[in-house]
């Protein structure tokens, strides 16, 4: 249950679930959600290890993906993917920039 995963942080974390989830499409989309990479290991291809395998079942299906992230830098590796940004938002309690990415289906 996901109060047990986040403990003390369950409400805050709920309140940035309900910020970011706004900007979400609405539409049927393939959501990419929690890749991450050590930092000690960027640049290893790593991250596109992950994500490129998605991208053709998507396009094949003709359906848009979407991932956020909340690092700046990440931006252009997700951009390289053929995602943009499509809204920005400060987290509550100032948190960090919220970036919503889409990338159309090719």
């Amino acid at each position: 249950e996901f109060t047990k995963l986040a403990g003390s942080r369950a409400a805050l974390a709920q309140e940035c679930e309900q910020a970011a989830g706004v900007f979400r499409p609405r539409t049927p989309i393939w959501f990419l959600a929690l890749v991450g990479v050590d930092p000690e290991r960027r640049r290893e291809g790593l991250g596109r290890a992950v994500i490129i395998p998605g991208l053709p079942p998507a396009d094949a299906d003709h359906s848009p993906a979407f991932v956020e992230t909340q690092e700046p830098e990440n931006i252009n590796f997700y951009e390289s993917l053929g995602f943009t940004v499509t809204a920005e938002l400060e987290l509550p309690h100032r948190g960090p920039i919220h970036y919503a990415m889409y990338r159309p289906p090719h």
